[in-house]
């Protein structure tokens, strides 16, 4: 059985990508560190490969909070509370992937999580954006935005968008 080193290169240069650890429950984390191996290839990863907490959390405080306005590592004074709008309802997790039916059945390529939302119309978001676009003018939001002023006027239109383009509208609606 192979198993990863730190001290040696398991993959040409071009197809170096790091391995993806997984280990049987154990509650002592020692134990399961033991057992821990990549889960696409299978091969054993030794401990010294792994991180510790220490490691992990190294840089975790330069994160960005993104429930808050101003929540960014540089930033300085108060922060805001940043208000969610649930655009839809999406399963997440094996239940998104009928993983347990596909153990059974066989796998099922059609039973990829789909990342893209289709909006049933009309929608509270939708006529919240479109309200604020109103209030504010699609010119001035297309210019802070950065988004194409045509792309605004067909989200007024009700005409489907991508949903990084909305969630970019969003976040500036919501920040005035």
């Amino acid at each position: 059985m192979s198993v990863y080193d730190s001290s040696v290169r398991w993959l040409p240069a071009k197809t170096a990508t790091l391995p993806k650890p997984v280990a049987p429950y154990d509650s002592d984390p020692a134990k399961a560190a033991d057992k821990c191996f990549d889960r696409d290839t299978g091969i054993v990863i030794a401990t010294s490969v792994l991180k510790t907490y220490k490691d992990a959390l190294a840089q975790y405080h330069l994160r960005p909070e993104h429930k808050f306005l101003n929540g960014n590592h540089a930033d300085r004074g108060i922060t805001r509370r940043r208000h969610v709008r649930a655009v839809a309802v999406r399963y997440i997790g094996k239940e998104s992937n009928r993983w347990e039916e596909q153990y059974y059945l066989g796998s099922d390529d059609g039973a990829d999580i789909r990342y893209r939302l289709n909006l049933p119309e009309p929608k509270p978001l939708l006529v919240w954006v479109c309200a604020r676009i109103s209030e504010i003018g699609q010119r001035k939001v297309a210019r802070e935005t950065g988004v194409a002023r045509r792309t605004i006027e067909r989200l007024m239109k009700g005409i489907q968008v991508r949903d990084g383009v909305v969630a970019k509208i969003c976040r500036f609606l919501d920040s005035r």
